[in-house]
């Protein structure tokens, strides 16, 4: 009777732990397409007709070849090279496809070089004139002449040192915050309200990437729990461990990224055990896109969800992470002051209830900081219940004095900010903007205009050229997002507004919206696009990797010109052996014969070279040791496999099965099953390349034994690879 409840209980726990995962993996399906998809390598693609993807007449393609050549030009003529610096953020190939990027070679490196800022405009040093829409990466909420007033009323940075301007900065945040309404925190479950009191605690960190992570972090280490859930399409920083959304690869085993579905509530429910935080930017209710580049596949374009369909699963959400303890992290680096002159979070139509709210880039106006509001029980870096302090230090930077006073300042000046005059004057001109044409749209969000396209054409992406080549400053984004901020006067939004309806009527009169999307020569693309990725991924790839290993293996191990001489020898009968096992009667007589080849092969080793177990940490698959220890287990299976009495033949065949399930299990377990079948074939493939590597012609000055001494290996080989980490190795196994 016991024996039946325990096998009922490991079939319910069986279903329920099968379930569960079930519902996780159809949770996550739209981050499984999305990396498919990216993962096209649509740069192998040389479309030289890119200009008529969507099979246009031949008329309207001379138009658009001309209309492309103009603007080119022109943009061409405004840029400058900026060869060097990776970090200048307006790079032009940001802007373009990448199935278009190798035609497009001009574009590389190029980059606008600010001369002087004057109001809300910039000016190129070639003296062209743009209103900047660009916002400073978001950071701009009060316009260029306040924030340069704002420098002047900082002091020089002082580090580590608590002031009184920290302390009245602590509360004025937390006043702005607003976590708990006389210390009372107000949660609620399904049947009742509770109230208990919470200490709120504030801590600053050098940017707002740092502020979120450094959240999680605590969070974690406060309940003692790994995961942390963020949302797809919701940025929250750049770090390997929160990035998420356009990528080929997973960022983090510990962030799980999820649709902001029911679907996802009830994974939440299930695997609230293992989840410490969720983290909601609440200017995801919006939807925004990410990029203009993206509008080129369907996939990517504006979702329908409904707004009171996020709402109502917001809150849903809320009781989830208060039912389970999980601490719910609003961030709100982005969105702080954008839309009025306090926290988008409290102007939702759903009350909110964080335990962490995180804000940035907007307070203070752009100097580097990130501050995290919230309940000590999440962000305190001690716990008392340990033996030993067990503190997390902050960036140098964190709450310098210079951020300080000017956060102070900026939150008194904010206040008084009027944003429904900036709102109306916004509004009158999208609507202006709005009536010139059919196919494209503005829309406001706060601060925020983002355009719509209406049309589905893959040529979308070109009206952002048109808007930079007209005098409209744009930031990476393109038009997804253009920032405004409260200095704008009546003059600045009647410029722009004459500026973006030229350039949508040029776009228009260039004929980029009359074809159709879908067609045969779209799926001929896409059909393209995923042949290439599997030749390219299955042959060219690991074709790569093996060459560059052989390379590795030749440099590190083979020096000596005797060891060339045994290794072309047993090269050379080796192949013949292959040939004699596959397709002769002599597959024992082959064996041996291969197996002899094999000891003369690595007798050149022993015997010849120098070891540099330094040197050999470069190579994948055997190295010396890795040689010796697949000997003693190949003598020891000799003796085991004596037992059993086999005759001699099957004895020898036996143990070499036994002896290559073993390296290749050790193997696939560290280097995984992929780079094992590849070092596989190296293996198999070496005895052909040594013909080439170690050819006759390589014998030169044989006798007189001049191999690389373990002190010119040192200087030549080890700063190659060692010094450089292994990067070239270690990047295959990275990207793969």
């Amino acid at each position: 009777m016991i024996n039946e409840y325990i096998l009922l209980l490991c079939i319910t726990f069986f279903f329920t732990y099968t379930s569960n995962k079930i519902i996780l993996l159809w949770s996550l399906r739209k981050q499984y397409i999305i990396k498919f998809f990216m993962s096209l390598n649509t740069n192998l693609i040389y479309d030289h007709n890119w200009i008529n993807i969507d099979n246009a007449s031949q008329a309207i393609e001379n138009v658009r070849k001309k209309a492309y050549s103009h603007i080119k030009s022109q943009l061409l003529y405004d840029l400058c090279d900026i060869e060097n610096n990776a970090d200048v953020r307006y790079l032009l190939i940001t802007r373009l496809p990448i199935r278009i990027q190798t035609q497009e070679k001009n574009f590389l490196n190029k980059g606008y070089k600010i001369k002087k800022i004057i109001g809300n405009y910039i000016q190129t040093h070639k003296n062209k004139k743009m209103i900047d829409v660009s916002g400073s990466y978001g950071v701009n909420i009060i316009g260029n002449d306040y924030y340069k007033k704002l420098n002047r009323t900082t002091m020089p940075i002082n580090l580590g040192i608590y002031t009184h301007l920290h302390k009245k900065l602590d509360k004025k945040l937390i006043k702005l915050v607003d976590l708990n309404v006389n210390k009372n925190k107000i949660f609620f479950s399904q049947s009742k309200y509770k109230y208990e009191h919470f200490e709120v605690c504030t801590s600053y960190y050098n940017s707002g990437t740092e502020a979120v992570e450094a959240s999680i972090r605590l969070c974690q280490y406060n309940t003692s729990k790994k995961l942390f859930v963020t949302f797809d399409n919701a940025y929250h920083g750049w770090t390997s461990k929160l990035i998420n959304g356009f990528v080929k690869e997973p960022s983090s085993n510990e962030n799980l990224v999820l649709p902001f579905n029911l679907t996802t509530l009830q994974v939440i429910k299930n695997e609230h055990k293992n989840i410490a935080a969720i983290i909601f930017n609440p200017i995801a209710i919006y939807n925004i896109r990410q990029n203009d580049i993206f509008l080129d596949v369907d996939l990517f374009n504006i979702s329908s969800k409904k707004n009171e369909e996020y709402i109502k699963n917001l809150e849903t959400l809320q009781e989830i992470c208060f039912m389970y303890n999980i601490a719910f992290i609003i961030d709100e680096v982005y969105s702080a002051f954008r839309f009025s002159n306090d926290l988008l979070y409290k102007s939702l139509n759903v009350k909110l209830y964080p335990d962490i709210v995180i804000m940035g880039k907007t307070l203070a106006c752009g100097f580097s900081n990130g501050v995290a509001v919230g309940f000590k029980h999440y962000l305190q870096r001690v716990n008392n219940d340990e033996m030993y302090n067990r503190s997390v230090v902050q960036g140098t930077f964190a709450g310098n004095i210079n951020f300080v006073k000017g956060a102070l300042t900026f939150l008194n000046f904010i206040r008084n900010i009027a944003y429904n005059q900036i709102f109306n004057m916004l509004d009158h001109a999208i609507n202006d903007i709005n009536n010139k044409s059919e196919n494209i749209k503005l829309k406001r969000y706060g601060l925020l205009v983002t355009v719509d396209y209406l049309k589905k054409s893959p040529y979308n992406w070109l009206l952002q050229l048109y808007m930079l080549n007209n005098g409209i400053y744009l930031s990476c984004y393109g038009t997804s997002r253009m920032n405004f901020n409260t200095s704008f006067t009546v003059e600045e939004i009647y410029d722009f507004k004459t500026k973006i309806i030229k350039s949508i009527h040029e776009f228009e009169r260039d004929e980029w919206l009359v074809g159709k999307k879908r067609n045969l020569i779209s799926m001929i693309y896409f059909t393209k696009c995923i042949v290439n990725t599997l030749i390219y991924k299955c042959i060219i790839k690991p074709y790569n990797y093996i060459m560059l290993a052989k390379r590795i293996d030749v440099d590190v191990s083979h020096n000596n010109k005797l060891n060339f001489i045994t290794h072309f020898t047993s090269s050379l009968v080796t192949t013949g052996t292959y040939y004699t096992i596959l397709f002769t009667p002599y597959f024992y007589t082959s064996v041996y014969t291969f197996l002899l080849c094999q000891i003369i092969r690595q007798a050149g080793h022993f015997l010849f070279e120098k070891s540099n177990d330094q040197a050999e940490e470069a190579k994948i698959g055997f190295r010396n040791k890795s040689k010796r220890l697949t000997f003693i287990i190949f003598a020891i299976n000799l003796l085991v496999l004596n037992i059993f009495n086999l005759n001699f033949n099957e004895l020898i065949f036996n143990n070499l099965c036994v002896v290559m399930v073993l390296k290749i299990g050790t193997s696939c377990a560290y280097n995984g099953f992929g780079n094992t079948f590849l070092w596989i074939i190296k293996i198999i493939t070496d005895m052909f390349t040594d013909l080439y590597d170690f050819a006759p012609s390589t014998w030169i000055d044989v006798f007189q034994n001049k191999e690389v001494l373990l002190q010119e290996l040192n200087q030549n080989f080890i700063p190659k690879f060692i010094n450089q980490k292994k990067s070239i190795i270690m990047a295959y196994f990275i990207k793969s």
